[in-house]
C-alpha cells in the first residue's frame, strides 16, 4: 500500500506503507510531536449524513486528511535533526531490525523473506532530505 502525499503548493510526494511509518518515527525520535490531521474536504457530510466526529489521530489511511502547515514543519525540525545527529545511521539500524520483526509476525515466512527493509543511511539520508524540505512547502494531504 503506498500514500500519495499532496502538498498544499501542489507538490507530491509518494511512500510505501513501511516508509512511510519508517519517517514518521524517525520524526518521533528526534522530537516531533503529531498534533493530528485534520479532516478530509467534506468530512462533516457524506451523502446526506453526518459521519463520525474526526478523531484526527490517524497519519496512516490514505482518507485525504490534512496534515498543518504547522505540523509539517514540526515534522521537518525534527528531520534536520536527525540528519545533524552522526548516531542518526545505528538509529535507522535499530528501526529497520523493529521493522523486520514486525513484517515477520504479520505475514508468511515466505513474503516475510522478500521484505527489503531500509536501505543503508547513505542511499536514505537523499529522502530524508528530500522529504524534510517538501514538508517545509506547507501542509499536506495524505491521499
Amino acid at each position: 500500500m503506498g500514500l500519495d502525499l499532496i502538498s498544499e503548493s501542489g507538490d507530491s510526494y509518494r511512500f510505501g506503507g513501511f516508509g512511510w511509518a519508517t519517517i514518521l518515527g524517525l520524526a518521533q525520535r528526534y522530537g516531533w510531536e503529531p498534533r493530528g490531521t485534520l479532516p478530509p474536504e467534506g468530512w462533516e457530510e457524506s451523502e446526506g449524513e453526518p459521519n463520525e466526529p474526526w478523531d484526527g489521530e490517524n497519519y496512516g489511511t490514505c482518507d485525504g486528511q490534512l496534515v498543518s502547515a504547522e505540523d509539517a514543519a514540526a515534522i521537518a525540525d525534527a528531520l534536520e535533526a536527525a540528519l545533524a545527529d552522526p548516531a542518526v545511521p545505528e538509529v535507522l539500524a535499530a528501526m529497520g531490525a523493529e521493522q523486520r520483526e514486525q513484517v515477520e509476525r504479520m505475514v508468511p515466512p515466505e513474503l516475510a523473506a522478500s521484505f527489503a527493509g531500509l536501505p543503508g543511511y547513505d542511499g536514505y539520508r537523499a529522502t530524508i532530505v528530500e522529504f524534510a524540505a517538501f514538508c517545509r512547502k506547507g501542509g499536506f494531504r495524505i491521499k
